[in-house]
């Protein structure tokens, strides 16, 4: 029954907030009733500390009149993908009871895309005004939220992007236009990064061929760049 010494109970004492977007907040709502005659004051605090909070509670501590009750909000923010959160706090109340509560959560990442992992320009012709041969990549989102991007390591005179960042939304693929201008008789290789905010970087490997009449290099098929590749590593 309802007894003359402060007791506090939670309505849950352990909240799963499953899958969650990097970089945003996801909040979830419990009660503190308090059954008892007297008013109970509450804290509550975390138990580890060697790692940054991903939970916030709000408030962290009150006070509860008899027979009434006090809601309390969490909020989970990750901001690293791929990463499991189990965070343990203890609530407690002077002269009264104790309660472990438990909060947890899984960091996803956009999952964003290039439809092809490399572009071939195939043999180019060097001539004066220098001849130009364009290729297209697309980026695609498959997650529920916009992606914004930014092509890292792109820019030179051999090869050229149509757009450098952008915003991709869900199921509206954005093209990105890559052009390939040789100057000189070689082959070319150029890997390019796709930097998408919450999520690791994608590549996209850019190779051609320029020839004149005096000389014309081998021509470069995707077979060239993986046994550098391996060389390398």
């Amino acid at each position: 029954g309802i007894g003359k010494f402060p007791y506090v109970s939670a309505s849950a004492e352990l909240l799963d907030f499953g899958r969650v977007l990097v970089s945003s907040t996801e909040r979830r709502e419990f009660t503190l009733p308090n059954r008892s005659l007297v008013a109970s004051a509450f804290t509550i605090a975390r138990r580890e500390s060697d790692v940054a909070a991903v939970f916030k509670v709000t408030p962290t501590s009150g006070v509860i009149e008899p027979d009434g009750e006090r809601i309390l909000s969490v909020t989970y923010s990750p901001e690293v993908s791929g990463t499991f959160s189990h965070d343990h706090y203890d609530l407690t109340t002077p002269g009264g009871n104790a309660i472990a509560l438990h909060f947890e959560g899984e960091a996803i990442g956009l999952e964003v895309e290039l439809s092809k992992p490399l572009l071939s320009f195939g043999d180019v012709s060097i001539e004066l005004p220098r001849k130009s041969v364009a290729r297209s990549v697309e980026v695609i989102n498959l997650s529920e939220s916009p992606a914004t991007f930014e092509l890292h390591a792109y820019s030179d005179d051999i090869f050229h992007a149509s757009l450098t960042r952008g915003v991709v939304h869900p199921r509206q693929p954005t093209a990105i236009r890559f052009s390939f201008s040789p100057n000189v008789p070689a082959n070319y290789h150029k890997r390019v990064f796709l930097l998408v905010h919450g999520r690791a970087p994608l590549t996209l490997d850019l190779f051609g061929s320029g020839y004149d009449e005096k000389r014309r290099p081998a021509t470069m098929v995707p077979r060239h760049l993986w046994e550098a590749r391996r060389r390398e590593q």
